[in-house]
């Protein structure tokens, strides 16, 4: 009996030391400690310290710093712990700057599970900015295993914003990209917008041939929007990826939106059909943000041949001072356009206010050009109450001495009578530029 006892005991004993690691689990050798250097756990952490761990997280702190890399350590066995706290760690980045927020973002971006996706998804769109940006960023870093939540959110319109830019930002694998190529055949107008967008972003070229027939025949323009960004998105890496032909037809749209798209495309290719395609717009275009950017595009191409169709648009009453007509006057300055500057002058002598962002654009304008202009109508802009403070570019006052450093004669009193009178009001980084005016007059 007594040999029984003895196996019984020795039985026993083996069972306990096999199933103590499954007990214990994980075990992280470290600690943690306050301000002052006192030991709150340690040195050996097991799991069923992770409550106390996401505790420290919550309130920040130093022992936050400490529970934040054991936390991470542990893994997926304290993703528990953090969902039953999720609404007081998200309080902390709420609240807590620096480190605070810090470590929990730390936390959940360290800890890639599954099992967040959804506590965290409640987040992406919350008031707090910090909040939904922190949150978006860590569902981001979880790559494709966010991919299912995110599409399930999509037809909640209060978070497809949201959920779409998750999406945009992750790099799926083949398998998660198989759950969305479907959609572009979707009954369903938003699903195949988001689909064709998302598709393409992820340079997805298996996709490829379906993303060009939604932007060439959907019946849906936001459709065609999406399909017109995925496949801009989709060729971006390899400009010449861009079929010149699809883009000539997408310039024909009936939607405004993608004609835009379309030429900004076409501009980024060498193509030989693209200059007069675009000078073509000049002429027959009427949406504003369509020639906006066939514009631009002309300008940084430098074709001097579209300095005549663009002076045409120039409409000094037009409403749409503030983009459209502040773009055309760059661009004659960009182009050298000398047979723009009567025009250029004209609403700048008058009495009538300029809008502010066409003024400069003018001021900077007849400096490029280069053509010689009499500046005595235009002193009144060189206004003390408009000098900036030099921290974003030249401003008004920047430009009109400038102008009249190169254009004013010796000898024009009237110009150096307004220059002495602004001095006083000038910064410190114009007195040089002043000093040089004011010796040549």
């Amino acid at each position: 009996m007594k040999f029984v006892s003895t196996l019984c005991l020795i039985s026993l004993f083996a069972m306990a030391i096999y199933i103590a690691p499954a007990v214990a689990g994980t075990v992280v050798e470290a600690d943690v400690r306050d301000a002052s250097g006192k030991v709150l756990l340690g040195e050996t952490i097991l799991e069923s310290d992770i409550p106390a761990l996401v505790g420290y997280l919550v309130n920040g702190g130093v022992e936050a710093e400490y529970s934040r890399n054991i936390l991470i350590q542990f893994d997926g066995s304290a993703v528990p712990e953090l969902i039953k706290a999720m609404p007081e760690l998200i309080d902390t980045i709420k609240t807590n700057s620096g480190s605070g927020a810090g470590n929990v973002v730390g936390v959940l971006s360290g800890i890639n599970d599954e099992r967040l996706v959804q506590p965290l998804s409640r987040y992406i769109d919350d008031p707090d900015s910090n909040v939904a940006g922190n949150v978006k960023g860590i569902l981001v870093s979880y790559g494709d295993l966010t991919l299912p939540v995110m599409l399930d959110m999509l037809p909640d319109t209060r978070n497809h914003d949201a959920a779409l830019d998750v999406l945009s930002r992750i790099t799926p694998t083949e398998n998660r990209i198989k759950l969305v190529r479907p959609l572009l055949s979707s009954d369903n107008a938003a699903m195949r917008s988001d689909a064709v967008f998302l598709l393409g972003t992820w340079h997805d070229k298996a996709s490829e041939q379906d993303i060009t027939r939604l932007l060439l025949e959907d019946s849906d323009p936001m459709v065609r929007r999406s399909a017109a960004r995925g496949y801009f998105e989709l060729n971006l890496p390899e400009p010449a990826g861009f079929d010149v032909d699809v883009l000539l037809k997408s310039l024909k749209d009936s939607d405004p939106e993608v004609r835009t798209s379309a030429a900004d495309m076409l501009g980024r290719t060498d193509d030989k059909r693209v200059e007069p395609a675009l000078l073509g717009l000049l002429g027959t275009e009427k949406d504003h943000k369509v020639l906006d950017k066939s514009v631009s595009l002309l300008a940084d191409k430098k074709i001097t041949a579209a300095a005549f169709p663009i002076l045409k648009l120039l409409d000094k009453n037009d409403p749409d001072q503030t983009d459209y007509q502040a773009t055309i006057v760059w661009a004659l300055g960009e182009l050298g356009a000398k047979e723009a500057v009567p025009y250029l002058l004209e609403p700048l002598a008058g009495d009538a206010p300029v809008n502010e962002n066409v003024l400069k654009e003018t001021l900077s304008a007849l400096i490029k050009i280069g053509e010689p202009v009499d500046v005595d109508p235009l002193l009144k802009y060189l206004d003390p109450d408009k000098a900036g403070d030099g921290c974003c570019g030249d401003d008004q006052t920047d430009l009109m001495l400038k102008l009249i450093d190169v254009y004013a004669k010796p000898g024009d009193k009237v110009a150096k009578d307004a220059v002495n009178k602004f001095k006083p009001s000038a910064r410190a980084d114009q007195l040089e530029l002043i000093g040089t005016i004011l010796d040549k007059l």
